[in-house]
C-alpha cells in the first residue's frame, strides 16, 4: 500500500481545486452564452413603419426579376408597371401630369395592344392594336 505524505495530498488537493475552478470557469461561460441567447431571441420585432416614401418602388420575386414598379416620372407621371417572368412590362397603369389616367395592355414582345386613356378635358379614348403595335380600332 502506497503511503500519502503531506506533501503528496498536498499536490493532489491542489490539482483538485485547479480542477475545479475550471470546471466553474467553463460552467459560467456556457451559463453566459445560454443567458445571452435566449435573451437576444426575446427581442421585439422592429416597429412597422407608418409611412414609406420613396420615388420608386420595385417589387421582385424569388429569383430577383423585377415583377411591379411603383415609380414617379421627372415630369410628374405616377405609374405603376406589371411585368411577366422575363421582365417584360405587361400592364401600366398610369396618371400623367395633368391628371388624365392611362391604362395599356402589353403583348410579350412589350408591343401595346389595348389602351384606355381619359384625357384632361374629360374625352375617354379606347384604341386596340396589332401585333405591331398599329391602331386597329380607336373610339372616339
Amino acid at each position: 500500500m502506497q503511503e500519502y505524505t503531506l506533501e503528496i495530498l498536498m499536490q493532489r488537493v491542489q490539482k483538485l481545486e485547479r480542477e475545479i475552478r475550471r470546471w466553474r470557469r467553463c460552467g459560467a461561460v456556457a451559463l453566459t452564452g445560454v443567458t445571452a441567447a435566449l435573451l437576444m431571441g426575446q427581442a421585439p420585432p422592429p416597429p412597422v413603419p407608418k409611412v414609406v416614401e420613396a420615388q420608386r418602388f420595385v417589387l421582385r420575386d424569388e429569383s430577383g426579376d423585377a415583377r411591379a414598379v411603383l415609380a414617379v416620372g421627372p415630369d410628374g407621371t405616377v405609374g405603376l408597371g406589371l411585368h411577366d417572368k422575363g421582365g417584360t412590362a405587361r400592364a401600366w397603369l398610369s396618371l400623367g401630369p395633368q391628371g388624365s389616367p392611362t391604362f395599356a395592355l402589353f403583348d410579350k414582345a412589350a408591343k401595346p395592344r389595348a389602351t384606355l386613356r381619359l384625357w384632361p378635358d374629360g374625352v375617354p379614348r379606347l384604341a386596340l392594336n396589332d401585333k405591331d403595335g398599329g391602331v386597329i380600332w380607336s373610339a372616339p
